[in-house]
């Protein structure tokens, strides 16, 4: 089972085949990720990682068509990326954008963001296998609601985002899509 960590930075993932723009220990591959295309063959990997490396990148398009282009048949890719709620997904000056819990759906055959607008693509993923909105939690008083809302935002998302509940801002997007 081959494994692709992309845009790694200083997390290096043992198994992996860790790539970043950046030579650092443990990186394997040196790549800009803005250039097409990525130095592997095509359906090379069975599972791709990629966190908090997409909101860097300038075609989010063009990047999902790549990293589908690599990844077997049947293969997974694990995504986490900054929630447009949350104040890091603006705060960092190298973010270019941030997501809506169904910004990848446009990728996913059989939803109804694939329906309208992503059928327009040369490319699609077979099915989401699990998406989830993260909320800052731990033992600071100021969180202690997230515990609850993140229950409640994750069983009605979508009603979240397009409501005054969204006040109470997700820190992340983790989506698990398969090829």
């Amino acid at each position: 089972m081959k494994k692709l960590n992309v845009g790694c930075g200083e997390k290096i993932l043992e198994g992996y085949v860790n790539i970043d723009i950046v030579k650092t220990p443990g990186v394997t591959v040196v790549h800009n990720l803005n250039k097409f295309p990525y130095p592997f063959q095509d359906s090379e990997f069975d599972e791709i990682y990629a966190d908090n490396v997409l909101e860097h990148l300038q075609d989010t398009i063009r990047i999902m068509q790549e990293l589908h282009r690599i990844m077997r048949p049947g293969g997974i890719i694990v995504i986490k990326v900054p929630h447009f709620t949350s104040h890091d997904a603006w705060a960092h000056p190298q973010h270019t954008r941030a997501f809506a819990i169904d910004s990848f759906d446009f990728f996913v055959k059989g939803t109804a963001r694939h329906t309208v607008d992503g059928r327009c693509f040369l490319f699609a993923f077979s099915r989401i296998k699990k998406r989830k909105l993260i909320f800052e939690k731990g033992l600071h008083p100021l969180n202690w609601h997230n515990y609850l809302i993140e229950f409640i935002a994750n069983f009605f998302p979508e009603w979240y985002e397009k409501t005054a509940l969204r006040i109470f801002p997700a820190s992340s997007i983790e989506i698990v899509i398969k090829k």
